[in-house]
């Protein structure tokens, strides 16, 4: 006998003499399993090997199933299963797994292809002038000078005008506000519809660094900084600081109900000029004294909010701002709808602003160019 088949008849010997309670599961053949792919007859976990038969290969060991379901290939059905790491009760195995999935809109991906498609035209169109003079030329209302299509607006721009407005060859065409103006005269002939999905989102911190021109807003650019006022210097010496904090405070009420889409308080207008007279006199001789850039400068703010005042006191301000813009952001369609209802146009950008100048031009040229497509 070979020393392999004495070491086996060996171990099998001792198996057969140890005690009932220590003894392993007796090891079983376990034929081909036609029903591995099904949950409920797979195996988790098996101590044994297996040997290739004409039938496909056949199991010799033990198995512990793999859930509770009747493992018709399995010896151990009945009975303590062994090697369990964890049950609710003994000799019960506790089946585990997981799943996994994703969800998509095909409405959302539409819109948003169609969204870059816009803005692919838009950077294309800013490099070739021909382009964008054939897609203008192309609409009789510039053609013929037609007038607004709605009352109260402003007639459309030049061809010529436009086509720089799109092809600017310099940023400065951009962060003055002359473009973005020329496109948002040029808006109101477009087909919204059509230019529904490149109508970008404008988050909150855009909306604060853009500036606005006419006295409405000069005036709303005052109030969204309304806290953090750009004083001069020459306003924080002693006698003018008293007067200067009170106007802060005048000014915050009427600021707030105007941020807040509300016209101001009569009262609180009178009294906000009140406060600013009486700093105008006493800076007055200390303006005197100063540089002439840094005397300009003090004139100039004190005249923002003269400025501020005469429009106060005689336009309505109702809605002048959306108070949902400050936290949820707008769209391209929704603010330059409101600059036109209100007649605001856009300001130079201030210093640091150029990049946000820049992103709304891409969205204006975009929005412009979309609502093109479907017009004869």
């Amino acid at each position: 006998m070979s020393a392999r088949l004495s070491l086996a008849a060996l171990g099998g010997a001792l198996i057969l003499l140890a005690p009932v309670s220590a003894q392993y599961p007796t090891p079983a053949l376990i034929p081909p399993n036609p029903l591995y792919q099904h949950p409920a007859y797979r195996y988790q976990f098996y101590l044994g090997t297996t040997v290739p038969t004409v039938y496909g290969r056949t199991f010799v060991g033990v198995t512990v199933p793999y859930t509770r379901a009747p493992q018709l290939f399995s010896p151990n059905m009945g009975r303590p299963v062994p090697y369990s790491w964890w049950s609710v009760a003994p000799g019960v195995p506790t089946p585990s797994g997981y799943m996994s999935g994703s969800a998509s809109s095909a409405a959302a991906l539409a819109t948003q292809r169609a969204f870059q498609a816009a803005q692919a035209e838009a950077l294309r169109v800013r490099d070739d002038p021909e382009a964008a003079q054939r897609i203008i030329a192309a609409q009789a209302s510039y053609e013929k000078a037609a007038p607004s299509p709605r009352p109260g607006l402003p007639p459309p721009p030049p061809a010529q005008a436009l086509i720089q407005a799109l092809t600017p060859e310099d940023d400065q065409l951009i962060t003055s506000g002359q473009a973005l103006n020329t496109l948002l005269q040029a808006l109101p002939t477009i087909d919204t519809r059509a230019a529904e999905p490149a109508n970008a989102f404008l988050p909150p911190q855009l909306l604060q660094e853009i500036r606005f021109a006419t006295p409405k807003g000069e005036l709303l650019n005052l109030a969204r900084l309304s806290g953090r006022l750009p004083f001069p210097e020459v306003f924080e010496q002693e006698p003018l600081r008293p007067l200067k904090e009170t106007l802060e405070r005048d000014f915050a009420a009427v600021a707030l109900p105007l941020l807040a889409g509300k016209s101001p308080d009569r009262a609180a207008i009178a009294q906000l000029e009140n406060t600013l007279l009486r700093l105008e006199q006493a800076a007055a001789p200390f303006i005197r004294n100063l540089s002439f850039d840094e005397a300009a400068a003090a004139r100039r703010f004190l005249n923002q909010f003269h400025n501020a005042l005469r429009t106060l006191k005689s336009e309505n301000l109702s809605r002048l701002w959306n108070p949902n813009w400050n936290t949820l952001g707008a769209n391209v369609a929704d603010l330059t709808q409101h600059m036109l209802k209100h007649q605001l146009r856009f300001d130079a950008a201030p210093t640091g602003s150029e990049p946000a100048y820049l992103a709304l031009h891409r969205a204006l040229a975009a929005y412009f160019l979309a609502g093109q497509k479907t017009r004869k």
